[in-house]
């Protein structure tokens, strides 16, 4: 398995949620201990993956469907559904603010589509 595509996977959401809270101009900037904890788990998630002696935490085994070339069968362990559960909470809070923020101006995109 690529352990170089969960550098991705695992920064997305607190990239996400990091570019959301700039674009819809909150009040309140995020301060970077702020963004340090937001990118605890992610990196804590990085090492187990990457990590020989605790890859076992992240994912409990890795093994091909079939004897020969096939897709993986993975089975999680606990740190996969912590990761899990910060991802879809930053991505959901970032949605929202973006509906919020699209909502808040709504006649100026509806502006924008009438030429």
């Amino acid at each position: 398995m690529a352990e170089d595509e969960n550098i991705g996977i695992s920064s997305q959401p607190v990239s996400w949620f990091i570019f959301t809270r700039r674009y819809s101009k909150q009040d309140r900037p995020l301060t970077r201990p702020f963004i340090a904890l937001l990118s605890i788990i992610p990196v804590i998630s990085l090492v187990m993956i990457f990590s020989d002696q605790w890859f076992h935490l992240y994912y409990s085994s890795i093994r091909p469907f079939t004897q020969g070339i096939g897709p993986l069968v993975i089975q999680r362990g606990p740190m996969y559904w912590v990761a899990l559960a910060q991802s879809y909470a930053l991505n959901a809070m970032a949605t929202f603010l973006l509906i919020g923020r699209f909502l808040e101006f709504r006649n100026i995109f509806r502006r924008q589509l009438d030429c």
